[in-house]
């Protein structure tokens, strides 16, 4: 205890300080899109488009398919590189591109080493301009949505939190699950 003490009067008499590794984020707008820039002292970069509503874009009974097409960007390639093209050129820049759908947005993200940004940049533009949705492909990831809300049913924390929503916000449109049901994406 007494080398804890110690420690920390030392600490205190040297004028140590914590270290911050982030600096102060900036906005600035670009061909009328708000960017916000969040310098992170360190060579990895993660781009994020937002875009807004989440669960109010769409009807109850389409549930579920914001977050397929989210997934579907980085799992069917584009229309100028099929599914394994894409995946190998952002494999080969260690670079990942993905989507998710959360209630209040959805968003498409990309994650690189500052140095392959040039070219995992074009990967990510074709992704959210140019994605292809190829039928086969959708309906593998379908049953994979399928799959992981039977799986996430099973776990009592999550069917808890489920109700509650369904419960608190019944008739509003937080009473959507963004990742739908198994009976709805089906």
């Amino acid at each position: 205890m007494k080398k804890y003490i110690y420690l920390l009067l030392l600490a205190a008499a040297t004028g140590a300080s914590p270290a911050f590794a982030q600096q102060k984020a900036y906005e600035m707008t670009v061909d009328g899109v708000k960017v916000i820039v969040q310098p992170s002292g360190n060579d990895i970069v993660e781009i994020q488009t937002v875009i807004k509503g989440g669960v109010q874009n769409y009807p109850a009974e389409k549930a579920g398919i914001e977050a397929m097409a989210l997934n579907a960007l980085s799992e069917c390639g584009t229309l100028k590189h099929d599914k394994n093209d894409f995946k190998n050129q952002l494999d080969k820049i260690s670079a990942a591109v993905y989507g998710m759908a959360v209630k209040n947005y959805s968003v498409v993200k990309i994650n690189c080493i500052k140095s392959d940004l040039p070219k995992a940049w074009p990967l990510y533009v074709e992704a959210v301009t140019i994605p292809k949705f190829d039928p086969k492909e959708f309906e593998r990831i379908k049953q994979d949505q399928i799959n992981n809300l039977k799986s996430q049913d099973s776990n009592p924390d999550y069917a808890i939190d489920q109700y509650a929503d369904k419960v608190a916000f019944a008739g509003r449109d937080y009473a959507k699950n963004p990742n739908g049901t198994p009976e709805i994406v089906k």
